[in-house]
């Protein structure tokens, strides 16, 4: 139990406090995209991404850096809005077309509707939602822990351990759902390649094996960052090095 408790605590406060994206600087830049001014709308777009984060406002940043023809930016922010938001059809569609136009067509694991639809219940909710729900079913096994005290009746003693088995078993899956949405948001790093070429080479210097060759736009696998290089993996799990520059982190 106390293991249970520490666990809890560390997820509450992995969490960062990310508030609602304002609105008034949200709405200016939605007006900008809508008056064609794609570059400005962009430009605001990333200034509220530095300090805020939602499917929405990087689904919007996505779209102006499309129509501003930056192609390995609008397919970085797609991927962020999908990570946020797993399910949503704009958002899968708009990633797809993008894609098209990648040179490379490196195969991620299929991932089926039900796949994609437990995705969007389990990833598709604001970081912090399931440790803030684990709480409440918490408190719910709080009361009928207190009500076990109180009641006399056999029959209503015997049910409510029924609902105290029952939440515990509750804030159990909460729990573990609060550590893969975590572990989704912020432990499994993903790149997009930026740079028009990208040779991966075997080590973390220019006199490496060329392994493999990536084009701009291509998503990877982030292993590992050492000395201003980038250790990725593609989906069948070659692995290779390339320049830190070469590469944004989704």
């Amino acid at each position: 139990m106390r293991k249970m408790l520490s666990l809890f605590l560390a997820l509450f406060l992995a969490f960062p406090a990310l508030g609602q994206t304002p609105e008034k600087d949200f709405n200016q830049a939605n007006a900008a995209y809508e008056a064609g001014n794609y570059e400005e709308a962009l430009k605001q777009f990333e200034s509220l991404a530095k300090s805020h984060e939602s499917a929405a406002l990087y689904y919007n940043a996505g779209n102006a850096a499309w129509k501003s023809d930056r192609l390995p930016l609008a397919i970085l922010y797609y991927e962020k809005a999908l990570k946020l938001d797993p399910a949503d059809e704009d958002i899968q569609a708009n990633l797809k077309f993008a894609n098209q136009r990648v040179s490379d067509k490196l195969a991620w694991p299929y991932r089926s509707k039900i796949a994609l639809w437990l995705d969007g219940f389990i990833y598709g909710r604001r970081p912090g939602f399931w440790v803030m729900f684990s709480i409440f079913v918490l408190f719910g096994v709080c009361i009928f822990l207190a009500l076990n005290k109180v009641l006399k009746n056999h029959f209503q003693r015997r049910l409510n351990h029924a609902f105290i088995g029952m939440s515990c078993m509750a804030f159990m899956v909460v729990l573990i759902f609060a550590g893969m949405h975590h572990r989704h948001l912020y432990h499994n790093p993903q790149g997009i390649i930026f740079s028009p070429v990208v040779n991966a080479r075997s080590a973390p210097d220019n006199d490496g094996t060329e392994v493999f060759v990536l084009h701009v736009g291509s998503k990877v696998q982030i292993e590992e960052v050492r000395n201003g290089w980038t250790r990725i993996a593609l989906p069948n799990g070659t692995e290779g090095w390339v320049k830190e520059t070469d590469i944004r982190s989704i």
